[in-house]
């Protein structure tokens, strides 16, 4: 995985639920709105998830079959939940 944007860190990586998915969640460092695209290879579904696991209304914008647009406020965190198959 990486991104594109030096404000947008990537603090957790860790399994799912779902057998065939991990959760990464990412942070704007920074105290302005940020964009970034996120380059993952192996995902095939990424959505944004809360600290349950269940879809929230964030949106997550596919570019191309790797890469995904994401928009962060000041210093917000996000979790995403990204499937492999």
């Amino acid at each position: 995985m990486r991104c594109d944007h030096p404000h947008i860190v990537l603090s957790a990586l860790t399994a799912s639920n779902r057998p065939d998915a991990f959760i990464a969640r990412w942070y704007n460092s920074s105290k302005e709105p940020q964009s970034a695209a996120l380059s993952i290879p192996l995902a095939r579904r990424v959505r944004a998830v809360n600290l349950l696991g269940s879809p929230t209304r964030v949106a997550v914008r596919q570019q191309a079959s790797d890469r995904w647009r994401i928009q962060l406020r000041p210093f917000e965190i996000l979790t995403l939940q990204i499937r492999t198959r």
